[in-house]
Order: structure tokens, then C-alpha cells, then sequence
């Protein structure tokens, strides 16, 4: 398992291995204080928009969604980096006008009143013009274990979508694995819990292998990434082999 932006990454550089799976999908809204004046995207101009460090996958979805979407320049607005918990922290303190959060942190601040602007997918979805979510977490194979051991690798994606299909039915099962792995409290375990199945995913599907493409593009366009991304670096015969195993 690896990052988008660090598998795209390296795969443009040539290192011998292949995206087979998305497996985490950037589950991000943005919002600003329910009392704020902004009332849309686009009055997110000139404004501090609090986000992930720069070069992290979702701050780099971010910055193309505004520049994309709303007609934007990296000098039209402020990127206020810091983990979830601290920007949050900064939009109650009223230290920037809006932020991109994960909706598992927002999940845990129900009584910070917000008002939500827009979701990642939503923007997404008008960048690309496909259905499919931004993705945030990939399954990588090496190319040679991967052709000496095609029913393996096929094996291990079934793997993944049993574990990810039992996720969805035993909540309690997913936060308690959590309390007792993650030391993580009670709460935010349930939450999290909560919106396993927007924040997972076990997909290869056309429309998954075409965000890949729209996402190295996008990151290329801003600077995350350079070069060329190889025909080979995006497989989905691991995927497809899976279906046939129960």
C-alpha cells in the first residue's frame, strides 16, 4: 500500500512496479464557520484555506480543484498546512477562513457549527468528468512477482475485498480493532468506523484506471509530479482475476 502521489511518482520514474488497486479515497469537504461570509467556492479567492502540508496528496487535489475548477492561481489563495485536528483548531480560532477536512474529523466536531462548501468528489467529478473519487491510497505490485505469480497476486486482491467487505457489515468489529491496535479513543474509533465505506475501496474498474490518468495529469499540471506515466503503470488483471474467487 502506498500514497497516490508517491506511486504516481515513482512510477513515472521508472521503478518496475504497477498500481493494481485504489484502496483509499480522499473522503475531504470543505468547509468555513456556519457564521462566515463565504457562501461559495469561488469566494474562496484571497482567502486562507487551511489544508494538508504541502506535497501530501489531498493538499495537491485540493490546489487543482481551486485552480481547475474556479479559474484560480496558486497566489490567488493562502494554504495553511497542518494535520487535520490543527486545522480544525484554526478554523474555530478564526485563524483562516475556510478548510479542507477529512469527514472523519468532521464527524468528531458536532458541536462546531460549519457550512459546507463543496466535497472532493463533487469537484472531483467536474474535473475529470467520470463518477470515479479522487484516490488517496493505491495497491502496488512488483511487475516480476506479479508475472510469475498471477493467481497470487489475484489472491491477494481478494484478500483485501473480503477484508474490506467485512468492514463494511461489523462496524463495532472495526472500531474495536481500532481502541485495541490503534490505542485510538472510543469516539473517534466509532466514527471512523462509521464511514469505513466511503473511505475505502477495493477497485480497479475503468473509471478508477481513468481518475489515475486525470489525477497524474492534474498533480503533473501543479508540480507534484514529473514526467510521463508508462502505459504498464496501471494493471488491473490482479482485479479482474479476483472476481472469480469467493
Amino acid at each position: 500500500a502506498a500514497s497516490a502521489g508517491s506511486a504516481l511518482s515513482v512510477l513515472a520514474d521508472g521503478l518496475p512496479m504497477s498500481i493494481i488497486l485504489a484502496t483509499q479515497v480522499a473522503e475531504l469537504d470543505f468547509v468555513v464557520l456556519q457564521d462566515s461570509p463565504i457562501a461559495s467556492m469561488a469566494d474562496l479567492k484571497g482567502k486562507k484555506i487551511g489544508m494538508s502540508p504541502a506535497g501530501s496528496a489531498t493538499a495537491a487535489i485540493a490546489s487543482a480543484i481551486l485552480i481547475k475548477n474556479y479559474g484560480m492561481k496558486d497566489s490567488d489563495f493562502q494554504a495553511v498546512p497542518g494535520n487535520d485536528p490543527r486545522v480544525a483548531q484554526f478554523l474555530v480560532q478564526k485563524d483562516i477562513d475556510a478548510a479542507a477536512l477529512r469527514t472523519v474529523t468532521l464527524a468528531l466536531l458536532p458541536e462546531v457549527k460549519l457550512k459546507k462548501l463543496s466535497s472532493y468528489r463533487d469537484e472531483w467529478k467536474k474535473i475529470t468528468g467520470k463518477d470515479a473519487p479522487p484516490i488517496l491510497g493505491v495497491g502496488l505490485m512488483r511487475n516480476v512477482w506479479m508475472k510469475d505469480n498471477p493467481a497470487d497476486a489475484a489472491k491477494v486482491v481478494a484478500g483485501m475485498r473480503d477484508a474490506y467487505e467485512a468492514g463494511k457489515t461489523d462496524k463495532a468489529g472495526v472500531a474495536k480493532a481500532l481502541m485495541a491496535a490503534g490505542n485510538i479513543p472510543e469516539p473517534e474509533a466509532k466514527a471512523y468506523a462509521a464511514l469505513w465505506d466511503g473511505i475505502y475501496t477495493v477497485s480497479m474498474e475503468p473509471a478508477d484506471i481513468e481518475s489515475f490518468k486525470a489525477e497524474f495529469e492534474i498533480f503533473k499540471s501543479i508540480g507534484v509530479v514529473k514526467g510521463t506515466l508508462p502505459a504498464t503503470a496501471l494493471v488491473s488483471g490482479p482485479y479482474e482475476g479476483s472476481k472469480s474467487i469467493k
